[in-house]
């Protein structure tokens, strides 16, 4: 297992939510609103590294592993579901969790209107994707978090909920003074 180690201070968004519950969508948002931030998105490294199998799904987090502490902005967003074993490595690192909040029919309608959009991703759970959801959803509703978001809002209203937020408040207070001191 890895040592956390960060090249700079560096704050950690990680992102919960079911599959096409809007947190690509949100992270892309987020990157508008707060330029110093860097995302990272377990599905990207899946499809550099993965191999639809147990190892190369490791290798995937290994590798978004390294580059999050190698991050070169303040604030690292991890867009994953949030439900991995994988993600307690780096609960080390100041962080703010995030779950975006997504019924699942909302999840499984736009699940339908882009049934193989996620064909590409090398997975290592073969299980159908609509049974992925409403597996995940159980799965989700014990994940605590610090903040939780509705994707039925639309992105610039949700970033706008967040701003609003005590816990995003203190976090990005801890990100400003990070900075200050780097």
């Amino acid at each position: 297992m890895m040592e956390l180690t960060t090249k700079k201070p560096i704050s950690l968004i990680i992102l919960q939510g079911n599959l096409f519950s809007g947190k690509t969508t949100f992270a892309k948002q987020f990157k508008t609103a707060f330029s110093y931030s860097t995302i990272y998105s377990i599905d990207d490294y899946r499809i550099l590294y993965g191999n639809d199998e147990l190892d190369g799904e490791g290798m995937a987090w290994d590798m978004m592993f390294t580059d999050v502490l190698d991050c070169n902005n303040p604030i690292a967003v991890c867009d994953t579901t949030g439900i991995s074993k994988n993600m307690s490595r780096l609960w080390a690192i100041n962080k703010l969790s995030i779950k975006i909040y997504c019924p699942v029919s909302e999840c499984l309608r736009r699940y339908s209107t882009e049934p193989n959009s996620r064909n590409h991703i090398p997975y290592p759970y073969k299980d159908k994707i609509n049974n992925t959801i409403k597996r995940m959803s159980v799965l989700l509703m014990d994940i605590k978090s610090d903040v939780i978001l509705s994707s039925l809002d639309t992105p610039d209203k949700m970033i706008e909920n967040l701003i609003n937020e005590e816990e995003f408040q203190t976090f990005i207070s801890h990100v400003q003074k990070s900075i200050a001191n780097t």
